[in-house]
């Protein structure tokens, strides 16, 4: 089986979570991705590239079969382009904390789940 991890919100959220559920789904044979949406937003505040931007995800050493990044200007095209890279991918599960992206992923038969963002205090 092939599962994706969304990374802000999600692996940001709970990373030790995310890294035990991760190692557990290698140690049983399966392909681990972690599948990123990026704008402009996000590459000012790390101060990076997208290629940077997998350096800055690589820090929180979630174990994975690969990283991918896809890069959107309106958020409006973000359950697509992520969409888009799952069928690429052979996603057949995946964790997200954007509603219409699980949604999206549900209506095209890929198992998906919603990790509710942080309660801001």
């Amino acid at each position: 089986m092939k599962i994706g991890f969304d990374f802000w919100n999600v692996i940001t959220q709970s990373p030790e979570y995310i890294r035990e559920m991760a190692n557990c789904f290698i140690n049983r044979g399966h392909e681990v991705y972690i599948i990123s949406a990026v704008g402009d937003r996000s590459l000012e505040k790390y101060k990076c590239t997208i290629e940077g931007y997998k350096d800055v995800i690589n820090t929180f050493d979630i174990p994975n079969s690969g990283i991918h990044i896809v890069y959107f200007e309106k958020d409006d095209d973000i359950p697509m382009l992520k969409l888009n890279k799952c069928k690429e991918l052979s996603i057949e599960m995946f964790f997200d904390d954007r509603p219409s992206t699980v949604k999206l992923l549900h209506e095209n038969g890929i198992i998906s789940f919603l990790i509710q963002k942080p309660i801001k205090k």
